[in-house]
């Protein structure tokens, strides 16, 4: 039984479509589910390439003042702040590192997400604020 578009009334071709093809109105959003995989999250996403989640990722890095420092945007660490700042006045200056890897596997595409530091460069403060900041990003790759 074929599925039709709520905008234009036209059925749609397949039946988990995201975007109408013949009015170009989003149906549906990507699926997408979440999982803690050894310290850091994995996010499974249905109807997203690759290609296209690694730009939305980078994007929303970028978004908040993130720089890609080594790696790929399908494998890399993102950073924001200074090492050399955080270790002259510990954890009030901001320093912080993120490691992602977005796989293929068909039919879903994979992002593991997780820290590329532990955050003690700052003490206890560095390390709470380190938490804080994963979290946020975290929630914020949800609403991918």
């Amino acid at each position: 039984m074929p599925k039709f578009c709520s905008a234009c009334g036209k059925p749609l071709q397949f039946e988990n479509a995201e975007i109408c093809p013949s009015c170009g109105v989003r149906i549906q959003g990507p699926e997408q589910t979440q999982q803690k995989a050894g310290g850091g999250f994995k996010f499974l996403y249905s109807n997203t390439s690759q290609n296209q989640l690694a730009l939305k990722v980078y994007d929303l890095f970028q978004r908040e003042g993130y720089q890609l420092i080594e790696g790929t945007k399908f494998k890399g660490q993102y950073g924001k702040g200074s090492f050399a700042l955080r270790i002259a006045v510990g954890g009030f200056a901001e320093y912080n590192k993120f490691y992602i890897q977005i796989t293929d596997e068909n039919p879903l595409t994979r992002l593991d997400f997780n820290t590329a530091m532990t955050g003690m460069s700052g003490g206890f403060i560095g390390v709470a604020r380190l938490n804080n900041e994963y979290n946020r990003i975290k929630n914020l790759i949800q609403k991918l």
